[in-house]
């Protein structure tokens, strides 16, 4: 990979981009949420939520971002999607995460990082395992009249068990 992975603040011109992702129909299979609990008339509050885009050489390819509920709490939330179908699976996602960790420890002294994800979901479930994050639990979630299990997982942060290269 010859670009450099990094983040910056989400803009509204990235609406239109989230948009084009979500027309492409795969990733239902894969996402239920394309961005943060909030909705989009809220404001974004960097003190709750640190929304990001990725780019992978200057061209936007996804977007992460970790939220939590109150400003006071040592642990969030955290969501990924790599928007670009040819840029999944290729490390991007795991060094954008790192990111992001690095972020919030500097930000909020956050203490552990969680997320959701579908059990069937097996490239990100092994891209967070190498982040590591491990699994806190399972539940069933109803989409669309169809049961999906959840795989809960959760990172305590400083403890990065394979650093991006």
């Amino acid at each position: 990979m010859p670009h450099e992975v990094s983040l910056r603040w989400i803009s509204a011109a990235d609406s239109e981009l989230s948009e084009v992702w979500k027309s492409e129909g795969e990733l239902f299979s894969y996402m239920s949420r394309w961005s943060p609990r909030m909705d989009s008339s809220t404001p974004v509050r960097p003190d709750r939520c640190r929304w990001h885009a990725i780019l992978l050489g200057g061209l936007t390819i996804g977007t992460l971002w970790v939220e939590r509920e109150h400003e006071d709490e040592d642990v969030a939330d955290l969501g990924i999607l790599i928007g670009v179908p040819a840029h999944r699976g290729r490390g991007i996602g795991r060094k954008a995460i790192h990111l992001a960790e690095q972020d919030v420890i500097e930000a909020w002294s956050l203490r552990k990082l969680r997320l959701r994800v579908r059990s069937s979901n097996i490239r990100a479930i092994r891209c967070y395992k190498q982040c590591g994050y491990v699994e806190s639990g399972r539940s069933m979630k109803s989409m669309a009249d169809e049961m999906i299990e959840v795989i809960r997982m959760e990172h305590v942060l400083g403890r990065i068990s394979n650093p991006p290269v």
